[in-house]
């Protein structure tokens, strides 16, 4: 049975932006549950220094799971823009160029993660007693790393014809099956951290194969043909330029979120658990931003894509007021929650290490307003084609709080990480102004080709 696509540039926008960003939001909320499930397993059966490793092993492996995420929305941009003005050869051969561009930096990154762990690690200052723990699940979950961008690209794909719910489903089941066998593995056969990575790989392997057969096989717009596999120097160089942008602001943050870890990693396990321990249920909040963002960059893409210039900004305008909203209320619920949702996370760890945690995400709920702002910037600049201004913003905030976490952190602990994090966004949301307004007329002034 095949399926219609979804068409972002016609109907109230607000209506879809909210019924394309919903389904985002579920897929993003469930990723975050996939992630925490191997931390929340093993803080409850292997031991605090295991959690610990994994809360450091986590923050080394986001830096290639954001490269390869960041390239797959930079495909999106293209992939959005063709869809929204009918041209289906380009997407369909900037399909298949990005596919198989994506797909041999996979494995070369994963390769090359395999033999720098140890030195990655150590220049990081992770402590000894954790140090193999992490090590151990790195290596397990790279050798599956190629499995992670076909995911993420499929999905992009997906979200780029406006099918966000697609490959919600196959997450669900990827996650179900994660979970599974991260009990078979550690709370059964006794396999540690080895045990969560080998659960990782295997069921985002299942997700692939699941979501590729079912997208090709249902959706028209994605189909390919044998015409498409020809080299193609223009696809190829679209995709690598839209595609490294994207990456280098995503992974940028996790380079900088890797300085952080290096700043934090002296305070000992303790500190090592609390602050993994905070950003895990930090992330689950974090996430409606990314999903709100992620919405916003396709729908205005296939309105710049189809010359609808006007319905692209006010979909800006009222989206930004959502995003405000959204993140007052989940400060209020994250302030009011946290104390009940860190034994969940972590499990079996000191008191101690949940005090420290809670005290971190207190001070970090005077500023989760700011960051879905910045969210609400990053898709419009992206959506736009401005794809280098998300890359100098993040570059700037996270230089502040890296800078800041040194400072602070030997004195005011993790409530300094979460002092030089405000300030990193207060910066960024005052770069990102001062360019929309100096760029504002550069999509204004288009005249509007809306759609009666």
């Amino acid at each position: 049975m095949q399926q219609r696509t979804h068409d972002l540039t016609e109907g109230p926008p607000m209506a879809r932006l909210s019924r394309f960003a919903l389904p985002l939001l579920l897929g993003n909320l469930m990723q975050q549950l996939y992630n925490a499930v191997d931390s929340i397993i093993v803080g409850r059966f292997v031991g605090e220094n295991a959690f610990a490793a994994i809360g450091v092993a986590g923050t080394v492996m986001n830096i290639y799971i954001f490269i390869l995420v960041g390239f797959c929305t930079g495909f999106s941009i293209l992939f959005a823009s063709y869809f929204g003005a009918g041209d289906y050869d380009r997407l369909h051969s900037s399909l298949v160029t990005s596919c198989w561009f994506g797909s041999l930096l996979s494995l070369a990154g994963g390769l090359g993660g395999i033999l720098l762990l140890r030195p990655l690690l150590n220049a990081i200052r992770t402590p000894a007693d954790i140090a193999d723990d992490a090590a151990l699940y790195l290596r397990t979950v790279l050798m599956g790393l190629i499995f992670t961008f076909l995911y993420n690209f499929l999905a992009a794909a997906l979200r780029s014809i406006g099918s966000s719910a697609s490959a919600l489903f196959f997450l669900l089941l990827a996650t179900i099956i994660h979970i599974l066998l991260d009990i078979l593995f550690v709370a059964v056969w006794g396999m540690g951290v080895r045990g969560v990575g080998l659960a990782t790989v295997i069921s985002q392997a299942i997700s692939v194969g699941c979501c590729a057969f079912y997208a090709f096989r249902t959706f028209p717009a994605l189909h390919v043909s044998k015409k498409d596999f020809y080299y193609n120097r223009r696809a190829l160089l679209d995709s690598a330029n839209y595609g490294a942008v994207s990456a280098l602001q995503s992974s940028s943050l996790y380079v900088g979120k890797l300085f952080i870890q290096s700043a934090i990693n002296p305070l000992g396990p303790v500190t090592i658990a609390a602050f993994s321990a905070a950003t895990r249920l930090e992330d689950f909040l974090l996430t409606a931003g990314d999903s709100g963002s992620a919405a916003l960059t396709v729908f205005i893409a296939q309105n710049r894509g189809a010359g609808l210039y006007d319905r692209a900004l006010r979909g800006f305008f009222s989206w930004q007021r959502v995003m405000i909203g959204a993140g007052v209320v989940l400060s209020l619920l994250m302030y009011v929650s946290h104390p009940c949702q860190l034994p969940l996370i972590a499990g079996n760890v000191r008191p101690e290490t949940f005090v420290i945690a809670g005290r971190y995400l207190t001070a970090m709920c005077c500023f989760y307003v700011l960051s879905m702002v910045g969210c609400c910037f990053v898709g419009y600049f992206r959506g736009v084609g401005m794809i280098r201004i998300p890359f100098l913003g993040t570059t700037l905030q996270i230089g502040i709080r890296v800078l800041l976490s040194f400072l602070l952190t030997p004195f005011l602990s993790l409530c300094g990480v979460a002092v030089a994090t405000g300030a990193g966004w207060i910066a960024i949301i005052i770069f990102q102004t001062a360019v929309y307004r100096s760029s504002f007329h550069q999509i204004n002034d288009h005249p509007s080709m809306e759609k009666s």
